[in-house]
């Protein structure tokens, strides 16, 4: 375990005011193993550990990352062609765990960013310019005979999902 006089070495100093945000304190203690680990004293057991699965139990928590991920590109957080700059993902780890009190990384919350984008894909697909189905304003799904369902699953399997709810969140994908 690290003492005083390893953490003083560190190129950067935790400030008073942050240190009390747990975020930050992970933070500051991975960075501080990763000088311990070049310095030749490596103080974790399996470098390798997996990490655990972010939970998504409660839909507003998906709610918050669209919105919180919507504020971060509109800041001009997001890099040309792929998801947010270093910046806009380092926010977002933090805006989030402070909405939340879920303490997911930036590898976990790509993650959720990718499903979602493959979710919103494979919507746009079932859609597609097709203005043979109606809306269940009243259910938020698309409102389709069996025979177009059929049709349409036979195109995009991975649609069916969809065929009792809706995508969440479809405004903030959009």
């Amino acid at each position: 375990m690290p003492n005083s006089s390893h953490l003083s070495a560190l190129p950067f100093a935790l400030s008073e005011a942050h240190s009390s945000h747990p975020l930050i304190s992970v933070l500051y203690t991975l960075h501080a193993a990763t000088s311990l680990s070049k310095m030749g004293k490596n103080i974790t057991s399996n470098s390798e550990a997996k990490k655990a699965k972010a939970l998504w139990g409660d839909p507003s928590w998906t709610t918050t990352f669209c919105n919180l991920c919507v504020e971060e590109i509109e800041t001009g957080n997001k890099r040309i062609f792929t998801a947010l700059s270093a910046k806009g993902w380092s926010n977002l780890v933090i805006k989030f765990y402070d909405k939340t009190g879920l303490n997911y990384d930036k590898d976990q919350l790509k993650s959720k960013w990718d499903v979602l984008k493959e979710n919103w894909r494979v919507w746009e697909k079932l859609k597609g310019l097709d203005t043979s189905f109606g809306w269940d304003a009243m259910m938020g799904t698309i409102d389709a005979s069996d025979d177009w369902w059929d049709m349409k699953l036979k195109e995009v399997s991975k649609a069916l999902k969809f065929r009792h709810k809706s995508l969440q969140n479809l405004q903030q994908l959009d």
